[in-house]
């Protein structure tokens, strides 16, 4: 397997432990024996200890200044405190004897609040008051239900399309309940704090810190660490890294295709986060759909319209000629294609091949699904029909769920801004008139599911197709009846793609594989235990956690594919980066610089019930969108790989079995 290139090259500056990733040289490497680049201010004591910084508090508050200015930076680390007062004091700047600057509190009562605060020369508190909000994770943005779009595709163009509906309010990705914001005073506490333009937020032991804009200050200073309390309290900060997010780095990755696969680029501009394969022409060869095209084999030389493509930049405001609207209270969006997912089917049974595309419009993440009807042979561009008017989840699948041999679209719908009434459930059609809206069916109870990570297969092995979200999974009855469908609490990571369900180390019982954060790191299988309870086995561990430079981590797995790719008779895992997903932007997501590879990850079992998934790339210039196709495209007897996302529209054929 050809080694990848891992990880970009961001300035950081490390304490406690050897530095893993490869930096530029403005880099510095702390070795955990003292504190040059810091400075006490106030009466606090700091020292070195066994590879920790610790704060030993005194009269008044004390801060340890590191000398660097940060602008736009993100502060990472832990920290164990008892009975102190814990934070850090972001964006400082000196005012003569005193400084100024954003305290994050990380203990007490208003743990996860910022505040602008002032201390004097000898660490005194003289001022504090709280920092201007950014909104929570559910911030409706400016316009309110004005974005709520119907009757056309503005503001993000969407040629052809003249029935959108789109643009609904929420953010996807959020289970149930957000975790609730509390230090831990028996455990180390893991914190994050982004400082991005005017915005500020983060996350403390995985709960989202209360987000916050500059009040005017500079967007930028020095960082320090802080500590307040009764005299003799004590902290201990532990790996803290501070990465500069204004160093990128320049040129491109040397372009790799893996053993066993050949590329062919279809087009290199962003129409599509996902594709299909299916004969469109009606000439017996399949043919690859991306968004507003369908690209004819067997040589995919040409490729005709379904509706007016529409260009996408990658990066930028949500809408063009807008202002940037902040999503989560912090992050704002790049652009996207309308297409999203699409599926190739014979909808009205005319011996053609129809396309089922979920769609995005707007400038908020929900979607819409539209049935393209094939025109037969006729030169023009083809007739649309909106079928359902809303999905607020992005990971759909296209199967007979139902069992009654026709496929239904698996979805979540949710009308509220804070999606506290998603349901889980499927589309289904009309057959007898399959360009009509379809009937949804809701199988879940109202709930706030994920947005991310949907599945459709027999957990419990009674021949009868499930439907699994991260935040658990729903048993369809023995016998068709109206209701919902019992649940079964569980947790498969925070939600990533697509789900699958299957046995994967043969014990007979099913198993479910799936990435575990869209935007974030992690792939898992979890294996089904005696009692139904499901134990996470890692295939691919974040890239912070990996334990030497030469073991395989890349984030945003936003799109899989579950097929036997070698022929051994297992199916494999086909994943990769979701490349500059959320367009430019300084964040907790900030990894853009890293290559938009694409990997296959070989099933192997084992002796004694064990399975592993080997991985083995297939390209590092291309990525992933929202959908990865796995079809025969060139009628070899093997599965080839189709992709379609920033980076353009590839087929991977496949060799692998030779």
């Amino acid at each position: 397997m050809l080694k990848p290139y891992l990880f970009s090259l961001v300035s950081m500056v490390i304490l406690s432990g050897p530095l893993q990733l490869p930096v530029c040289a403005a880099s510095r490497t702390f070795n955990g024996s003292d504190l040059k680049g810091w400075h006490p201010v106030g009466s606090a004591t700091w020292k070195m200890e066994n590879g920790d910084i610790v704060g030993t508090t005194g009269a008044a508050p004390g801060l340890l200044v590191l000398d660097t200015t940060y602008g736009e930076a993100e502060i990472d680390g832990t920290f164990e405190c008892s009975r102190c007062d814990a934070g850090l004091l972001i964006r400082s700047q000196k005012n003569g004897d005193s400084i100024s600057g954003v305290l994050v509190a990380l203990t007490g009562p208003n743990v996860g609040s910022l505040y602008r605060i002032e201390l004097d020369g000898s660490g005194k508190e003289v001022s504090r008051k709280p920092m201007p909000a950014a909104g929570s994770e559910y911030e409706v943005p400016p316009g309110g239900s004005d974005f709520l779009i119907k009757g056309s595709c503005m503001p993000v163009p969407c040629a052809g399309i003249s029935n959108a509906h789109g643009g609904g309010l929420g953010s996807p990705g959020a289970m149930n309940k957000a975790a609730k914001l509390a230090a831990k005073t028996d455990a180390p506490n893991q914190f994050s704090v982004v400082m991005g333009g005017d915005l500020m937020t983060g996350f403390l032991n995985g709960a989202r810190l209360h987000g916050a804009r500059m009040d005017g200050g500079h967007s930028y200073g020095q960082v320090a660490l802080y500590i307040a309390g009764p005299s003799g309290s004590e902290v201990r900060f532990k790996n803290i890294s501070i990465a500069d997010h204004t160093t990128r780095v320049s040129g491109l990755v040397p372009e790799q295709v893996g053993r066993g696969f050949r590329m062919e680029q279809l087009s290199d501009v962003f129409y599509a986060e996902g594709a299909a394969v299916g004969d469109i022409n009606h000439d017996g060869h399949p043919d690859v759909v991306s968004g507003a095209f369908y690209y004819t084999g067997p040589d995919f030389k040409e490729a005709h319209e379904i509706y007016p493509p529409a260009a996408i930049a990658i990066a930028g405001a949500e809408y063009p000629g807008g202002p940037p609207v902040s999503q989560g209270g912090m992050i704002t969006h790049g652009n996207y294609p309308p297409s999203f997912m699409s599926w190739v089917y014979d909808f009205n049974g005319d011996g053609w091949s129809d396309v089922l595309m979920v769609m995005s419009f707007g400038p908020r993440p929900t979607f819409s699904a539209h049935l393209f009807i094939n025109p037969k042979g006729e030169l023009r561009h083809w007739d649309n029909f909106e079928v359902v008017s809303l999905i607020t989840n992005e990971a759909n699948q296209f199967v007979d769920i139902d069992g009654d041999g026709r496929p239904e679209l698996s979805m979540q719908l949710a009308t509220l801004p804070d999606w506290s009434d998603a349901q889980v459930g499927y589309a289904k059609p009309d057959w007898s008139d399959p360009t009509k809206p379809w009937k949804f069916v809701p199988v879940s109870e109202h709930g706030r599911w994920s947005g991310h990570g949907l599945a459709s297969g027999d957990v419990n092995g009674d021949g009868k197709l499930d439907l699994v979200s991260p935040a658990g999974w729903w048993e369809q009855p023995a016998q068709a009846t109206k209701g919902f469908w019992k649940y079964h609490q569980a947790r498969f990571g925070n939600g990533g793609a697509e789900m699958f369900v299957y046995d994967v180390n043969g014990d007979g019982r099913p198993d479910i594989v799936t990435s575990l954060a869209a935007h974030g790191p992690g792939l898992a299988w979890f294996e089904q235990l005696k009692d139904g309870t499901f134990e996470q086995h890692t295939i691919m561990k974040a890239p912070a956690d990996r334990t030497s430079k030469e073991e395989l981590a890349f984030t945003e797995l936003h799109a899989m594919a579950f097929a036997d790719v070698d022929g051994d008779g297992l199916p494999d895992i086909v994943t990769g980066k979701r490349w500059w997903s959320h367009g430019y932007r300084y964040d907790e997501e900030n990894d853009i610089d890293d290559p938009a590879v694409l990997y296959w990850f070989k099933l192997v079992r084992k002796e004694g019930g064990q399975a592993e998934f080997v991985p083995q790339m297939i390209h590092n210039r291309s990525g992933v969108g929202v959908q990865i196709a796995v079809a025969d495209v060139n009628q070899d007897g093997k599965p080839d790989v189709v992709t379609s996302a920033r980076k353009g529209t590839f087929v991977f054929l496949n060799d692998t079995t030779k």
